[in-house]
């Protein structure tokens, strides 16, 4: 009787025994990848095999389709689907080779660090790792503020349109002011090569074909045969008045401080007895408002002047008038006035008084025209100070 008492608490046992490693099997197969699976966020079973096989380490990164965790930290690592909408959100990777290549998250805050689609196209628009090397190069957003900043794609066909760096630098089509048009380096022909306002030593100061008015015109420093040599307009000193292969009436052509092989050929028809001579005369200081240095004396020749001031405080200003003197035989008036400042400063003001396009200046006769140089009233946090070196050029044409 005893030894079958014996024999049924040993089959107990064992059957206890049996349920035991049962359960503990259960709950480290399944229910603790189940509360794993609840803890990253998955709200449904959807799925739910897949995630057991990734937590088993059966599936590898290029397998596991939906938020894989691949070191177990309750962190998804790739494809991660935060709304649980069943498509890719974060650390998606559709190129299955185990890697993010769109909406790349790399420090787990649930916003798109590099390779970012903002309009769920499926293609990169923003912060662009185009060779995978986790380093933006096309569409970057430097200072986070949503609007790209470096290596622009404007056309949408993945090459540099604006702001084009090579290294550190801008390089190509340099937007400096930020309003999505070409002030630097620009490329206009699409050849990879700056053809307008090229800044060749990178201090955001045009050293070739510079178009200082705007116009879409070279008007110093123009290098026509695209060799990076100025042949037009040259400005060798850096005052901001041409001093070699001067075009003084705009035609394309050198009339003053002509190279050999840039002088206007001699035509073949008999030359009439005819003399073009307008040229600044004089000039003076007409007033002066306010704390108003000046660092140099003016400069002139021809039809253009020169000149550095510093202004101290808002309302300064110092104005210099100018005599201008047909010497010449043919009537002439005014095509246009170029103000150049060398340098930039938003606050300084420039005006040409006494004269605008248009103005005739018959042969033989004078004309006194005025600048006037005021500093602009400025906000408390500015240093009230400035100081610029200004160019002035009068364009005469025959009337």
């Amino acid at each position: 009787m005893r030894d079958k008492k014996v024999k049924e608490n040993n089959k107990k046992l064992l059957y206890a025994s049996v349920i035991t490693v049962i359960a503990i099997i259960f709950y480290a197969a399944f229910a603790q990848p189940l509360a794993y699976n609840a803890i990253i966020g998955k709200k449904s079973l959807d799925g739910y095999f897949n995630d057991l096989l990734n937590y088993w380490g059966i599936v590898s990164s290029q397998t596991c389709e939906r938020n894989c965790d691949f070191n177990h930290d309750g962190i998804c690592d790739l494809n991660c689907d935060d709304d649980l909408d069943g498509v890719c959100d974060r650390n998606c990777d559709y190129n299955h080779n185990g890697k993010c290549d769109l909406n790349c998250d790399t420090d787990n805050d649930k916003v798109c660090d590099y390779s970012c689609d903002t309009d769920n196209d499926k293609k990169c628009n923003k912060n662009c790792d185009t060779n995978e090397d986790g380093v933006c190069d096309l569409n970057c957003d430097t200072n986070n503020d949503g609007k790209c900043d470096k290596n622009c794609d404007i056309n949408g066909d993945n090459k540099c349109d604006l702001n084009c760096y090579e290294g550190e630098k801008c390089k190509l089509n340099c937007d400096d002011d930020g309003d999505e048009i070409c002030d630097r380096n620009c490329d206009t022909n699409n050849d990879g090569k700056c053809n307008k306002n090229c800044d060749d030593n990178n201090d955001k100061i045009c050293d070739r074909n510079c178009d200082t008015n705007n116009d879409g015109k070279c008007n110093r420093n123009c290098d026509t045969d695209n060799d990076g040599k100025c042949d037009l307009n040259c400005d060798t000193n850096n005052d901001g008045i041409c001093d070699k292969n001067c075009d003084i009436n705009n035609d394309g052509k050198c009339d003053k401080n002509c190279d050999e092989d840039t002088k206007t050929p001699l035509p073949s028809e008999p030359q009439y007895n005819s003399n073009w001579l307008v040229s600044f005369t004089d000039v003076v200081k007409k007033s002066e408002t306010g704390n108003v240095k000046e660092n140099s004396k003016v400069k002139y020749s021809s039809t253009s002047a020169s000149f550095d001031v510093s202004l101290t405080g808002p309302g300064d200003a110092i104005e210099y008038e100018f005599t201008v003197t047909n010497q010449g035989t043919i009537d002439a008036k005014i095509d246009n006035i170029e103000i150049n400042p060398i340098g930039s400063n938003d606050y300084i003001n420039f005006e040409v008084l006494d004269a605008k396009t248009g103005d005739t200046l018959d042969k033989g006769k004078s004309m006194k025209l005025t600048v006037r140089i005021s500093l602009k009233s400025v906000p408390e946090t500015i240093v009230a100070y400035a100081r610029e070196s200004v160019a002035i050029h009068i364009n005469y044409v025959q009337n």
